[in-house]
């Protein structure tokens, strides 16, 4: 039992809850005052070990802001080759190769970066993506209900692969 996770013990934990409260439950009639604290504490438990069980880990936050990344890096080549464009359509497709290629190079890069510079902090219902910038500790993204949300905008995370390439 020592070497069980988070995940593991939440389970266990949720599992003896019911049991225990379906026993008495069974053992005894219970008035519909107490049936309502009843069904109350089932549905915390069910909820809570929903959040723990579905709580996103470090590579699902890594993923989420990598595609956030590579959206922008999407967004930034279109406008700059939109602006160049003279309307000659095999130079059209050989942009449009350049942008996929460039695009996953550069977003392969910033995967890497994101592995070992990210720092996750789980605290069991919901998680956090952590990086350490030069004003201090930056939250990248929030991960809850195995989903996780960015909380910054394209540029600032083309900023921070700028300051991470340094």
């Amino acid at each position: 039992m020592i070497g069980l996770t988070l995940r593991e013990w939440a389970f266990f934990a949720c599992f003896l809850v019911i049991r225990i409260l379906i026993c008495n439950f069974a053992e005894r009639n219970l008035n519909p005052k107490d049936m309502k604290k009843l069904i109350t504490i089932l549905i915390i438990v069910v909820v809570l070990a929903t959040l723990v069980l579905t709580c996103p880990d470090k590579q699902r936050h890594v993923e989420a802001i990598n595609d956030e990344f590579i959206t922008a890096v999407d967004h930034q080549m279109n406008e700059s080759y939109s602006s160049e464009e003279d309307g000659d359509e095999e130079d059209g497709s050989f942009e449009e190769g350049m942008r996929l290629v460039t695009s996953s190079v550069v977003g392969g890069l910033f995967k890497g970066v994101m592995e070992q510079q990210l720092m996750v902090k789980n605290y069991a219902v919901f998680s956090l993506g952590q990086v350490n910038a030069s004003e201090g500790r930056k939250t990248l993204s929030v991960g809850i209900c195995n989903h996780v949300f960015t909380l910054v905008s394209s540029d600032d995370l083309i900023e921070q692969m700028r300051e991470s390439v340094k």
